[in-house]
């Protein structure tokens, strides 16, 4: 799988990954790859398409998290390091 390119993920006959479950729409989501890092996109699916992160996701210093959550996107970026909470969000 080359950038800017997918998989398509569903139920359909023309899927690339076929999941044979009546909770999977027939178009479910894609799966991409870009600059080395993977990416799923859901594709309007009735029950919407979860993912389970194994262990914590660390901020580092510089780097942004993103993440989608319905249709709401959420970006955390660590702009100092702080020992109080209530210090950082001042």
């Amino acid at each position: 799988m080359k950038d800017n390119q997918y998989i398509k993920m569903g139920r359909s006959n023309d899927a690339d990954v076929r999941i044979s479950d009546i909770s999977v729409s027939r178009n479910h989501a894609n799966l991409s790859i870009y600059e080395g890092d993977f990416y799923i996109k859901d594709n309007n699916s009735k029950f919407g398409t979860l993912i389970k992160i194994p262990e914590n996701i660390f901020l580092l210093p510089n780097r942004i998290l993103a993440l989608q959550l319905k249709k709401n996107f959420v970006v955390f970026s660590l702009r100092k390091t702080c020992w109080s909470i209530l210090k950082c969000l001042k």
